[in-house]
């Protein structure tokens, strides 16, 4: 076991990469659940969703501001590592003169859709998007640790900011009680404490001789502006429910949908350790190559997820209400909702990995469009009258048709459309991952 673990700790990708980024994301997800309990039980569901009002101008600005440049980072340092470091400033400076104008933006037309809210907490969202800065530093240098392949540091990096977050959460308690504006400053101390070793660890990586960064700026915003669709349909997707929301129903109902939402993402852990492998790996390979990982990724995750929806679906409602609490019981139908949603999103992005490590991002990016038009369409629809319910099952709706269009378009790129039924060498790589030797082959 002890040699397992130290194997695992070192590998830089693959299916062991892939692994220890789970158990990463296993441990951060206990770190975020602590954090969560914490915020919910101590400002109940109308702090919690003023928290959560502010807490999206954290995110959504960085977000945007790196889009499509976070997988142009990972995919051209991994045809060229000698360059890694040129390519990260590069990408730096092409996110920050996009995220001047987004920031200047959100600043704009944040009082409009948060008209429902106090002036101190819009006050608290304005500082949330001046520091969101930060992010852009903090997301585009553990990219480069991706491009580099140093799993080990992305995934210390991964756990840090949140674990930071829970003791600064924590050290504020003796002095005075929990409020949403606590809680958003701690999040973002904890922001830039990590962000100081995350960017020498990924220096760490670059050659001493470093290409001047001009030189690779334009490569990258070629694939970066190709790509862009696609990570601006993740950005629409993971904020335009807040969006929506946040200006139509009042704050104790957005922190129960907050909650509800949260609660079944934890599902997550599964695409972020694929995501943070799948294209440093697939990247370089052949075609034929990338059909197999890609196959087989989608074959686990399936039946994965599948068991992850079931055990949610008889548990998820009784746990939601023991952990956060009785105020919180509400929350339960758009979680149950939200998780069938989550699980297909974890497998859209195993697809949409496929064409990005075959240089073909163009065609996920029309899809995300178009994804993200019949979401908001199905949004403005549904959440009006049905509020947080009606804003989980148009997420559904869309991503069934977003996965629907992935897996047709897969002949595109030379790959054939994946089976469910799963094969010897799939539970082989299980196997492998739990240190077992693998099965021997049949007997002709």
């Amino acid at each position: 076991m002890r040699k397992l673990l130290a194997t695992i700790a070192d590998a830089r990708g693959g299916a062991l990469g892939m692994l220890q980024t789970m158990l990463a994301q296993v441990g951060i997800l206990a770190v975020n659940l602590a954090t969560g309990i914490l915020t919910a039980r101590l400002l109940g569901p109308t702090g919690r969703g003023e928290f959560a009002a502010a807490m999206l101008w954290f995110m959504l600005p960085s977000t945007l501001a790196i889009a499509g440049l976070q997988s142009g980072v990972v995919y051209q340092t991994r045809q060229d590592q000698a360059k890694a470091g040129s390519i990260a400033i590069a990408g730096l400076l092409a996110a920050i003169a996009i995220y001047v104008p987004v920031a200047a933006t959100c600043l704009i037309v944040m009082p409009a859709l948060m008209h429902g809210y106090d002036t101190e907490v819009i006050t608290l969202a304005r500082l949330a998007t001046a520091s969101s800065i930060l992010n852009v530093v903090m997301l585009l240098a553990r990219q480069s640790l991706l491009g580099t392949r140093n799993m080990h540091f992305f995934n210390i990096s991964s756990a840090a900011s949140p674990i930071t977050y829970l003791v600064f959460l924590v050290a504020v308690l003796p002095f005075h009680n929990l409020t949403a504006t606590s809680a958003v400053l701690a999040q973002v101390a904890a922001t830039a404490v990590v962000i100081v070793p995350t960017v020498w660890w990924a220096a760490r990586d670059w050659a001493m001789r470093q290409v001047w960064p001009m030189a690779v700026l334009k490569p990258l915003l070629r694939y970066g502006w190709r790509a862009a669709g696609i990570d601006l349909a993740g950005v629409f997707y993971s904020n335009v429910d807040r969006l929506v929301l946040v200006g139509l129903i009042a704050p104790a109902q957005f922190g129960l949908y907050a909650v509800a939402t949260s609660f079944a993402r934890m599902i997550y852990i599964v695409q972020a350790a694929v995501s943070s492998v799948t294209l440093a790996d697939l990247a370089h390979r052949p075609v034929d190559e990338v059909q197999a990982y890609i196959h087989r990724a989608f074959r686990l995750l399936f039946w994965l997820l599948l068991a992850g929806c079931v055990a949610g679906w008889l548990l998820g409602g009784v746990l939601l209400r023991l952990i956060y609490g009785e105020g919180f019981a509400m929350a339960v139908p758009t979680y149950r909702i939200m998780l069938a949603e989550s699980a297909l999103s974890c497998i859209s992005q195993v697809l949409i990995e496929a064409y990005l490590a075959t240089g073909r991002p163009s065609y996920p990016a029309i899809v995300q469009g178009l994804y993200s038009v019949t979401l908001l369409a199905a949004m403005l629809l549904l959440a009006p009258t049905w509020g947080g319910v009606g804003a989980a099952a148009a997420m559904l709706g869309a991503v069934i048709c977003k996965l629907f269009f992935l897996v047709a378009g897969l002949r595109q790129i030379g790959l054939s459309t994946p089976g469910l039924l799963l094969h010897r060498d799939d539970l082989d790589v299980v196997r492998k991952l739990l240190g077992r030797p693998p099965s021997a082959p049949a007997i002709p």
